[in-house]
């Protein structure tokens, strides 16, 4: 188990020909933490990160503080997994294993869960256009690829090309396993906030909530399922006569559900 309480990243923009550089962005993430348990059959693995924050220096918030791009609402009161921004769990095990078709297992050889908590962007117009900025002048400086580096590149994917066409008649081992989940993912994230601004108001409040993720995925078989829960678009001023811009009329606890299935066949199967 290891612990890393804090990283910074700081990014700094050259605003002149002599290279007299000022702070740009700078990227926090906070408390960082990792666990591995490895048993006879098993093994877990669980990772954490409390928060992750994205800090335009040259610009300031409503707290007189710079201004946050990207931040986790965290809600303190709850459990401990609503004060991480994401939580990351791995567990897998060996088809060897005497309990594998047992009910805890359920035949799944790895089981991953994600999930993460409330995730604030904000969406100033005039930090983003200096991003803008700031990726167009990074793109002139950075080296082009001349027209003999490209002839180049392409004289080495045409030999990849043929290497890979000279690798014929190799055998293909057939798989006869049974159609039985051997991967199956879950993820979901609570909400979603993207506030849209300039430098003297919000413009548009926009909530996405209840996110949910499934995949399973079979030898022969895949799953996949997407859920999310509500929608609303929001007029941030309190007082407007109709605040809620774009929300949800049924009560429903799905606005939108998809279902995806892809089934791969053997090739001796004549359809």
């Amino acid at each position: 188990m290891f612990t890393i309480n804090r990283i910074d990243i700081h990014i700094d923009e050259s605003s002149n020909d002599k290279d007299e550089d000022q702070p740009f962005l700078r990227l926090t993430l906070e408390s960082i933490v990792a666990k591995t348990t490895i048993k006879t059959f098993d093994m877990d693995f669980d990772a954490s990160l409390a928060n992750l924050i994205v800090y335009h220096e040259q610009f300031i918030g409503k707290d007189n503080q710079n201004l946050r791009l990207l931040s986790a609402e965290l809600e303190q009161m709850n459990g401990p997994d609503s004060q991480k921004l994401v939580c990351f769990k791995y567990h897998h095990t060996s088809s060897e294993n005497p309990f594998f078709l047992s009910p805890y297992y359920d035949g799944i050889e790895d089981r991953v869960q994600v999930h993460f908590s409330k995730l604030v962007v904000t969406l100033q117009l005039e930090a983003l256009l200096s991003i803008f900025r700031f990726q167009d002048s990074l793109m002139k400086k950075l080296p082009q690829a001349t027209a003999e580096d490209q002839a180049k590149q392409k004289r080495e994917q045409e030999q990849k090309n043929i290497e890979v066409n000279d690798k014929t008649g190799q055998i293909v081992k057939k798989n006869n396993a049974a159609a039985v989940p051997s991967l199956k993912i879950d993820a979901d994230l609570d909400e979603f906030r993207v506030i849209l601004a300039s430098k003297r108001a919000k413009l548009f409040d926009i909530l996405i909530q209840g996110i949910k993720a499934n995949v399973s995925q079979a030898p022969e078989k895949t799953l996949i399922n997407l859920i999310l829960s509500d929608l609303r678009v929001l007029d941030p001023y309190q007082q407007a006569r109709y605040r809620q811009i774009i929300s949800q009329q049924s009560d429903g606890k799905e606005l939108l559900r998809i279902d995806i299935s892809t089934s791969t066949y053997p090739e001796e199967v004549d359809f």
